[in-house]
C-alpha cells in the first residue's frame, strides 16, 4: 500500500491505492483543511514549520495513514517543464550536461533554486528527445522539514505531470495497440497536452486551462475571484478556511506561459485567441471534474469557441513542434467530467480528426459496478488524478523515473545529523594533534643537530672552555683548583659532557664575582677598567681624526692604541681647549688614574715601540701608545671558611 501528499495552502490531501502494478485499486481519499498559521490570541506563528508539522500529525493520525510508503507531489505551482533535444541519448552524458541545459532553458531561476528530473521521451541515432521536470527545491525542502519533524518518512517526491502520466497511460484507450493518439488532460486549473504512439509518449506540455475566465469571456475581477474562490473551497473541502499567503505557497500569482510551457518556442496563441486568460491570485487547483463541467455549461456559445479554439492552439503547437512521422489519427480528452463527450466532439472537429473519445483517468483504479457507483467514493478534486499515479510509485510503477529526493533533498541518515558536531570535534583533534606532532617534531630535530654538532665537531666546546681559563695564573692554585680547569670527557653521554662543562664555568663565574670565598686574590675587573679608559678618551673631545685601535688589560698594566690628529686648524683647537688631540687624551687619562688611585698607579707612561703616522689627504694622525699601571692585588684576608683548595 502506497499513500501520495499533496500539502498546498489551505489543505492537505492525501491518495492510498493498493494491490500491484499491474492492477492498481484505490483505498481511499482522504482531505484535511490546514488551519491558519496564528496562535489562540491571533498572534502571527514563529516556527510555521512546527506548525505545519502539528497539523500534518494529526491529520494522519486522525484518519490512520501512518503505515505503508509515502510520496509527496510537488504541485504544478512550483513546477516548470521544458522538451529538449540533445545530440546524445546516453544516460550518463545527459547527467552531465542536464544541469546547464536547463540553466538555459530556465534563465529566469537560478539552477541552484532548481530540483532537476528528466524522463527520456524518445532516442534514436541521431540523438534523443528529453522531458525536463524542474521544481522549486524551497517548496520540497519546506514540505520535507514539515513531514520529518512529523515523523513521516517520505520514500519519493515527484510532480503532477510525471503523476497524469503514470496513472493515464494504464488506461486501454491509451495502451499500445492504438494508433497514435492526441491526449488532453485537464486538471484543475492546469492541462497537459500528450503526443502518444505504441504506448510511448513521444511529446508532452502543461499549459493553463483556458475555462477559468469568467462568464464574459475575460480575466475575473479580483471581487469575482474572491467570491468564485469561497464558493469553489465550500464545495470541495466544506469547512475550509481561507488561509493568507504565507511560505508554504511559493507561487500564488498568475503562472507566467514561460514557465509552464514545456516548449522550446514562446507559447504565444494565434492572433485569433490572443484573450489574455489570467489565472486568479488566490484561486486553488482543486477544481474536480464536475466543477470543470459545471463551468463550461455556463459558457456561452461565444466562450465556448474560445475554450476549443485556445486548446485546439495548443494542441496543434504540439504537432508542429513534434512533426510526427505517423499521422495523428485519434484524439482523447480527459479530465472534463460529464462534458468531455462534448467538448471531444468540438475539438475533434477542430482538430479534424474522425476518432474520439473521453474518458475517465480513475476508471483504471476506481472502476464504476454495476450499480453505476464507483467502489471508492471521492471528493471532486482536480489533483485527484496526479496524486492517484504518484502513489502508483509506492507500487513499483514509475513512467518517467522522476524522484527529487536526491543530493541535498535526500533523506538524512544519523550521520547526516552527527556529521557536523563531528567534523569540528575531528577538526579540533587533528589541528591538536598536528601541533604537537610539530613540536616533539622540533624537539627531535634540535636534539639531532645538537647531537650531530657534538659528534662532528668535538673540539669546539673544549675549545671554548680552554679559551676561558687562558689568561688564568696556575701556579698558585692547589690540584684540585687545577683538575677543575681540565675539560671534563663523557664518553657517549654528550647531554651529561656539556652540563658538567656548564657547570664547572658557572663555578668559575661565581669566583671570579666573589659570590665564593677564596684565599686567591680577586683581580681588578678588566670589564670596568676598559669602561674607564673609554669614558676618558670621551672627555678628551677627540676630532674626526681621533681612532682607537685596541685596549689590552692584564694583571697589572692596561696598554691603550689610538691615532691622534696633529693637522687641526686653531680654530678646531681654540673649541678644544686650547690644546692639540694627543695632549688633550694624555691628561684625559692622568685624570682618571688620579681619581682612582686604588686602581691606577702613577701617571700614562709612553710604550717602548716605533710610531706610524696615517695621511688621509691633508689630514695626518699619528699613533700613540700609553701604558697604564695598575695597582698591585692584595692577598685577601684568610678565613675559616672552606677553601676551593681544600684547606682551612
Amino acid at each position: 500500500m502506497a499513500t501520495a501528499l499533496y500539502i498546498n495552502q489551505t489543505q492537505i490531501l492525501a491518495v492510498t491505492v493498493g494491490g500491484n502494478a499491474r492492477k492498481p485499486r484505490l483505498k481511499g481519499v482522504t482531505t484535511g483543511a490546514l488551519a491558519e498559521a496564528r496562535t489562540e490570541d491571533g498572534a502571527v506563528v514563529v516556527d510555521r514549520t512546527k506548525h505545519l508539522a502539528d497539523q500534518i500529525t494529526a491529520f494522519l493520525k486522525a484518519n490512520r495513514l501512518g503505515s505503508g510508503h509515502k510520496i509527496l507531489l510537488v504541485g504544478p505551482d512550483a513546477m516548470r517543464y521544458r522538451e529538449l533535444r540533445l545530440a546524445f541519448s546516453d544516460r550518463r552524458q545527459i547527467d552531465k550536461v542536464i544541469q546547464f541545459q536547463v540553466e538555459g532553458a530556465i534563465p529566469s531561476v537560478p539552477i541552484e533554486d532548481l530540483a532537476v528530473g528528466y524522463s527520456i521521451l524518445s532516442s534514436d541515432s541521431s540523438g534523443s528527445r528529453v522531458l525536463v521536470m524542474a521544481a522549486d527545491k524551497d517548496y520540497i525542502r519546506k514540505r520535507l522539514d514539515a513531514l520529518e519533524m512529523a515523523g513521516v518518512g517520505v520514500d519519493s517526491v515527484d510532480c503532477n505531470l510525471s503523476g497524469t502520466l503514470n496513472l493515464g497511460l494504464l488506461h486501454e484507450e491509451l495502451s499500445a495497440e492504438k494508433p497514435a493518439t492526441l491526449w488532453l488532460d485537464f486538471a484543475g486549473t492546469t492541462a497537459a497536452v500528450s503526443l502518444l504512439s505504441e504506448g510511448k509518449v513521444l511529446s508532452t506540455r502543461v499549459f493553463v486551462s483556458p475555462y477559468v475566465a469568467g462568464a464574459g469571456g475575460a480575466a475575473p475581477t479580483a471581487e469575482q475571484s474572491k467570491a468564485q474562490l469561497k464558493q469553489l473551497e465550500a464545495q470541495a473541502i466544506g469547512s475550509a478556511q481561507q488561509a493568507p499567503r504565507d511560505e508554504y505557497v511559493l507561487l500564488t500569482g498568475e503562472p507566467e506561459r514561460d514557465d509552464t510551457d514545456s516548449g522550446n518556442e514562446p507559447a504565444t496563441l494565434p492572433a485569433a485567441d490572443t484573450a489574455n486568460v489570467g489565472l486568479p491570485k488566490n484561486e486553488s487547483v482543486n477544481l474536480g471534474a464536475q466543477q470543470v463541467a459545471d463551468r463550461i455549461r455556463k459558457m456561452s456559445r461565444e466562450e465556448l469557441l474560445k475554450f476549443v479554439g485556445r486548446v485546439a492552439a495548443e494542441a496543434r503547437r504540439s504537432l508542429y513542434m513534434m512533426r510526427l512521422e505517423v499521422p495523428v489519427q485519434r484524439l482523447v480528452v480527459s479530465g472534463l467530467g460529464p462534458e468531455g463527450e462534448h467538448l471531444a466532439a468540438a475539438l475533434a472537429n477542430e482538430l479534424q480528426l474522425e476518432n474520439y473519445c473521453a474518458i475517465d483517468l480513475m476508471d483504471t483504479v476506481n472502476p464504476v459496478e454495476r450499480d453505476g457507483e464507483r467502489s471508492v467514493r471521492t471528493p471532486d478534486l482536480g489533483e485527484i488524478t496526479f496524486l492517484t499515479g504518484v502513489a502508483l510509485k509506492g507500487l513499483g510503477r514509475d513512467f518517467t523515473g522522476v524522484d527529487y529526493r536526491t543530493g541535498d533533498l535526500a533523506a538524512g541518515t544519523l550521520f547526516d545529523y552527527a556529521k557536523t558536531p563531528l567534523a569540528f570535534t575531528a577538526t579540533l583533534v587533528f589541528l591538536f594533534a598536528g601541533i604537537m606532532f610539530l613540536v616533539a617534531y622540533t624537539q627531535v630535530q634540535s636534539l639531532e643537530r645538537a647531537t650531530t654538532d657534538l659528534l662532528v665537531m668535538p673540539n669546539d666546546l673544549q675549545l671554548y672552555f680552554g679559551q676561558a681559563f687562558k689568561n688564568m695564573d696556575k701556579s698558585k692554585l692547589s690540584a684540585k683548583e687545577k683538575q677543575e680547569l681540565v675539560y671534563p670527557v663523557i664518553e657517549g653521554e654528550p647531554a651529561a659532557e656539556i652540563r658538567a662543562v656548564a657547570k664547572r664555568l658557572e663555578d668559575h663565574q661565581k669566583k671570579l664575582r666573589g659570590d665564593v670565598v677564596t684565599d686567591h686574590p680577586i683581580p681588578h675587573r678588566a670589564d670596568v677598567i676598559v669602561s674607564d679608559i673609554i669614558g676618558a678618551l670621551k672627555d678628551g673631545q677627540p676630532s674626526y681624526d681621533f681612532a682607537l685601535v685596541k685596549i689590552d688589560v692584564n694583571q697589572d698594566m692596561a696598554s691603550v692604541t689610538f691615532f691622534a690628529s696633529t693637522s687641526e686648524t686653531a680654530e678646531e683647537i681654540s673649541k678644544r681647549g686650547g690644546k692639540r688631540e694627543d695632549l688633550r687624551m694624555v691628561d684625559a687619562l692622568k685624570k682618571l688614574m688620579a681619581a682612582k688611585p686604588e686602581v691606577y698607579d702613577g701617571e700614562p707612561q709612553p710604550a717602548s715601540g716605533t710610531a706610524k703616522g696615517v695621511r688621509n689627504g691633508d689630514r695626518v694622525a699619528n699613533e700613540m701608545r700609553l701604558n697604564l699601571k695598575l695597582q698591585k692585588v692584595k692577598e685577601p684576608a684568610r678565613t675559616p671558611a672552606a677553601r676551593p683548595g681544600g684547606s682551612k
